[in-house]
């Protein structure tokens, strides 16, 4: 009965604890290889967009990265696992380690954190005051407009895809209603 005790009590901390996370490690960002190629998320991978591959925290959620050199923050969300090179905590995008300014080097120690809500990503970064308000207004629009859109062209890939299924489904039932069948050659 005790033990069952402890273990409720314990599940019960856990549950009740923030999700609030902090890591401090290497960070290096993708190659040019891997332009166009999917993600965990099954979403291609674009230089351009502020995203980063991380091995425990899930999948969409955003993080804060800091560079501890220089102190410059960026906002990535998270679309791969990875890095699998052990000696590092995070690969991010090339515009992501552009904000950061460690492109010439590499690599560079950063400080990872997640955060819960698009919102929170803007009052934490307006609270640590090294980007002005515009800056960080621009890179979440970039980064949710950029989901958005992928989001939309999705749908209107499959808007396509049914619009063609039913025409070929209407032209093959005229077919069939008019007797004419399709010949071998053409």
């Amino acid at each position: 009965m005790n033990f069952f005790v402890r273990s409720l009590l314990v599940i019960l901390l856990m549950s009740c604890m923030p999700l609030y996370s902090q890591q401090l490690g290497i960070a290096s960002f993708y190659s040019k290889k891997l332009i166009g190629r999917r993600t965990s998320d099954k979403s291609k991978y674009h230089p351009d967009s502020l995203t980063c591959a991380h091995r425990t925290f899930p999948l969409g959620s955003y993080l804060k990265v800091r560079n501890t050199n220089n102190d410059s923050v960026v906002i990535v969300k998270i679309t791969d696992r990875g890095p699998h090179s052990r000696y590092r905590i995070i690969d991010l995008s090339y515009r992501a380690a552009k904000q950061l300014n460690f492109l010439r080097q590499g690599i560079c120690p950063v400080e990872v954190s997640l955060l819960q809500q698009p919102d929170l990503v803007r009052d934490t970064l307006l609270a640590t005051s090294v980007l002005s308000k515009d800056t960080v207004t621009s890179q979440l629009r970039d980064t949710l407009n950029c989901s958005i859109l992928k989001t939309k062209q999705k749908y209107k890939a499959y808007r396509v895809k049914k619009r063609k299924y039913h025409q070929s489904k209407l032209r093959h039932k005229r077919r069939r209603m008019s007797g004419i069948k399709k010949s071998k050659n053409h």
